[in-house]
This record gives structure tokens, C-alpha cells and sequence, in this order.
């Protein structure tokens, strides 16, 4: 008789509401090892059984006492993720959808079945070769590595059962059950892609949906799915964790704009907080103008938070462990100074957080802040897209004109400054590695291969004669007016 399911997590137990990734037939949580998942995430150990992955997911979160979960599914796991949420309800925090197709058409599920059971490895491997076209970095380290490991583990009767049931699952029926208008739906698929063509995309009520251009059918190959906010968060809060030792060391531009900040220091201020303080560099800053401030730090990384009290102390300072988007959410106190050094380019509701800041000033209190812009690493951007990478983090953050809009629909004699500081580096390698020494990885790629690396230095070789990139910085000020 098969095993169940059995699920586990990567890493350590999550201590919030954590992600279920249920990956597509024939693929065990063993794909997890090449996608950039948050320590936390929940995945099986093997490849997903159909006649019970649901029910032994729901006993794994009541054996560990989970309340919640984000579920995510890919391909089939998308199905079962559907079949859960339908299930329980009340245990789905959000359900997103992988390259959901709206039904598999039976002659061609009874041909890949006939293929399967003849020459099962060859049949598996043509599929992932289809699965993961337009991604041969990706396919080569899979097939290389994790194939031959799944391929012994896998049981085919397994296998078997799970063509059977996407024969005759119908997704886009049992999804209708759903109260898709408060659960948060959201679908990802691939334009490209050869599994489940874009024009039989499962329509799921209520969902919002995205379309990859360039994807096939794996789309948390993309940065489309990391950016997420459930993952998004989970990532950035173990990145800036594993770099708490070595970001001071390393953190040259951010040492640069915590000096020019400066300069747009009111001069006094008795109640301070300062949102997303790192390792507390500008913290420091702020203690030695106003010494007899309170001041209130909030950083998302624990590990980052205890190097930015051992710069302090503990006198007249607090200390807060939370995402500042949701802190300043739920806060009630009053400012006379909010301040965000290099921090809040990585916030996801931006508008939100500026009102936010404002409800929290004292009158003619002070907001200032410094932030990365949308012209950092362009030469990175560049070289990766030589090198079949993904772009790079920073196309993402505010532009200029969104910022000055936003200081101006909230705040008053408001200012907006812009500086580029040029970086040379010694390699690619070395620009990369100095990134992620701060926390960031710069790029939104799952994986860079040994191969795509040396792809990158020809680039900068061809294109700028050395590897050297530019940092674009925003300063912003202003104050609140009288209520």
C-alpha cells in the first residue's frame, strides 16, 4: 500500500502564517531546492497522491497547530489547491494558481499515460523539457541533479493516479463554490506556455489574474511570483537576517546616503520613529543629534534589530520586531519626526504608508527619507538580460515623479533631491556578492548559474570595459501642516 503525503517544511517551522507550495504531477518538493521559497514554506516530501495530499495536509496543519495558510499550487498542485480551499476554508489565508489549465482533455491524458507506463523515464523527461522551455539553465541543473533522485523515489502508481484525476477534475466548477470575492485569488500563467496554453487558462471567479510575456509553464521562475507580498516579505526578512553580521561592513552606498540624510535633520525632535532601521547606522545618527529624544526603531529582521540596539542602548529607545507597513497601520502614537533611511523602496503599499506617516506627525512635525530608485544597477539589468536572467529588483522601485506626488498630497514645504554614485567592482561575482553581503540579492533571478555569470562579465567586458554600476538615491522631506 503507498505511503500518504507527507509534508514537511524548508528550514525551520514558520511562526506566521506560513506558504503551502504543492508542486505539479510527477514534481516532489524537491523543486523547491531551485526556487528562492522562504525558509518556513510548506512542501511534500514527495511526489503529491491526489486521493489524499489534501487530506494529509489538513492533518499536518492541525497536528502543528496552524490556523492559516497561503496556498500556493502549481499545474496539479493548483487543482488540489482549489480542492482545499473548497475543503477548508476557513484554514486559506489566500490560494494563487500556477498554470492552472481548465480541463485535460482525456485522449491526450490516455497518450501521455500510454508513453508513461512504456518508457516512463524518457516520457518524464520530454515533459520537463516542455514544462521548462525558454528556461535551459533552469532544465539543465534539474535535469542534472534532482531527475535522476525522482525518478527512483516517484511511485508510478502515484503517477498514474494523478493523470487520472486531471482527466477528471474540473476546476473551474468547484472554484465557483468559493467565496472568491473575500478569498484572495490570484492566477499566474505563462503566455508561452506548451503544458496548459494560455487560451485554456482555468477563469476563477474573482481572481485576479497575471500573464508572464515571456514564460513558459513554470512561472515562479519569474519575478511576477516572488514579488508576491506573502514571499516578497519572507524573502527580504532571511536575506537582511543572514547579512545582520556583514552588512556594515559592506553597506557603502547605504553609509553614503545616511550621511547625506543628515543634512535634512530638523532641529529638534522629542518623539522619534524610524522605520526600517537595519542594523542602526542612521539610528545612531538620530541618538547623537537628539540625545534626549524617545525614539522608536522598527525593523522587519530581528537579527538586524539586536545589532541596531547594541549600537544604542537601551535608554530612551524602543524597539519593535514587525513589518513597518503593518506597525504603522495599527499605531496610534504621535511623531515629531519620521524617518526611513534605504528602506522604504522595498515597501509594497507605498501610498498607504505615506498617509500613514502623516496621520502619525505631530503638527509641523517632519517626515524625511531616503530611497533607492528605478536607475539603480543598470548595468546589471543589462548584463543579466544577456545572460538569460530575470531583471533586476530595482525596475521596480517609485520613479521620481511618483514620489514628488505623493509628498505633495501629504505633506508641506516639501522637497525632493537626487544623487548617482558610480561603483567599480572587481568581477561580477564580486558585484554580487557585495549585495548580498547588504541583504539584497539585486537581482530577481530564481538561480545564476556558473554559466550565466560568465555570461555577464563578457557583457561588462564588451559593453563598459569593467564591472562598475550606479546607485540613483531620492531624498525626501516635509511637514505636517496644522490639522
Amino acid at each position: 500500500m503507498d505511503n500518504p503525503t507527507i509534508f514537511t517544511y524548508i528550514g525551520a517551522r514558520c511562526t506566521t502564517t506560513p506558504i503551502v507550495f504543492l508542486p505539479g504531477w510527477g514534481f516532489s518538493g524537491d523543486i523547491a531546492r531551485l526556487i528562492p521559497l522562504p525558509r518556513g514554506t510548506v512542501i511534500p516530501q514527495g511526489t503529491l497522491d491526489p486521493g489524499n495530499a489534501v487530506t494529509a495536509l489538513r492533518a499536518f496543519l492541525h497536528r502543528d497547530g496552524i490556523k492559516k495558510i497561503h496556498i500556493h499550487g502549481w499545474s496539479m498542485g493548483a487543482n488540489l489547491a482549489i480542492d482545499f480551499a473548497a475543503g477548508f476554508p476557513h484554514l486559506t489565508a489566500s490560494i494563487t494558481l500556477l498554470s492552472l489549465r481548465r480541463s485535460w482533455p482525456e485522449a491526450e491524458i490516455n497518450a501521455f499515460t500510454a508513453g508513461y507506463r512504456e518508457t516512463p523515464e524518457a516520457t518524464f523527461k520530454k515533459f520537463c523539457r516542455r514544462t521548462f522551455a525558454g528556461n535551459a539553465e533552469f532544465l539543465s541543473c534539474f535535469e542534472t541533479d534532482l531527475i535522476p533522485r525522482s525518478m527512483s523515489a516517484r511511485r508510478k502508481k502515484n503517477l498514474i493516479a494523478g493523470l487520472a484525476y486531471l482527466c477528471n477534475h474540473e476546476p473551474e466548477k468547484i472554484a465557483a463554490g468559493l467565496a472568491t470575492r473575500t478569498l484572495p485569488v490570484t492566477q499566474i500563467h505563462g503566455r508561452k506556455d506548451l503544458v496548459a496554453p494560455v487560451a485554456e487558462m482555468a477563469e476563477i471567479a474573482g481572481a485576479e489574474t497575471i500573464i508572464i510575456p515571456r514564460c513558459g509553464h513554470a512561472p515562479f521562475l519569474f519575478p511576477e511570483y516572488r514579488n508576491l507580498p506573502e514571499i516578497r516579505k519572507k524573502l527580504l526578512t532571511q536575506r537582511f537576517s543572514r547579512a545582520a553580521a556583514t552588512y556594515d561592513a559592506h553597506a557603502h552606498i547605504q553609509k553614503k546616503c545616511r550621511q547625506d540624510l543628515a543634512a535634512f535633520f530638523p532641529e529638534k525632535a522629542g518623539e522619534i520613529l524610524e522605520l526600517g532601521c537595519g542594523t542602526g547606522g542612521l539610528s545612531r545618527r538620530l541618538r547623537a543629534k537628539y540625545p534626549a529624544a524617545g525614539i522608536t526603531l522598527v525593523e522587519l529582521s530581528r537579527e538586524m534589530l539586536k545589532e541596531a540596539e547594541k549600537k544604542l542602548g537601551a535608554a530612551r529607545t524602543r524597539t519593535v520586531c514587525a513589518d513597518a507597513e503593518t506597525f504603522i497601520r495599527g499605531c496610534e502614537e504621535k511623531f515629531d519626526l519620521i524617518v526611513s533611511g534605504a528602506a522604504m523602496h522595498w515597501f509594497s503599499g507605498l501610498d498607504q504608508m505615506m498617509a500613514h506617516c502623516r496621520r502619525l506627525l505631530a503638527p509641523g512635525g517632519s517626515f524625511i527619507a531616503s530611497l533607492f530608485g528605478p536607475g539603480s544597477l543598470g548595468n546589471l539589468g543589462k548584463a543579466l538580460a544577456h545572460s538569460g536572467g530575470a531583471a533586476v529588483a530595482a525596475a521596480d522601485f517609485p520613479t521620481r515623479e511618483r514620489l514628488k506626488a505623493l509628498l505633495e498630497t501629504n505633506f508641506i514645504h516639501t522637497r525632493i533631491e537626487e544623487k548617482t554614485i558610480n561603483r567599480r567592482y572587481h568581477s561580477t561575482l564580486d558585484l554580487l556578492r557585495q549585495l548580498q553581503k547588504t541583504g539584497t540579492s539585486g537581482t530577481a533571478s530564481a538561480r545564476l548559474t556558473p554559466g550565466m555569470i560568465r555570461k555577464m562579465d563578457r557583457w561588462f567586458e564588451k559593453n563598459t570595459g569593467e564591472v562598475r554600476d550606479e546607485y540613483q538615491i531620492f531624498f525626501l522631506s516635509g511637514k505636517r501642516g496644522n490639522p
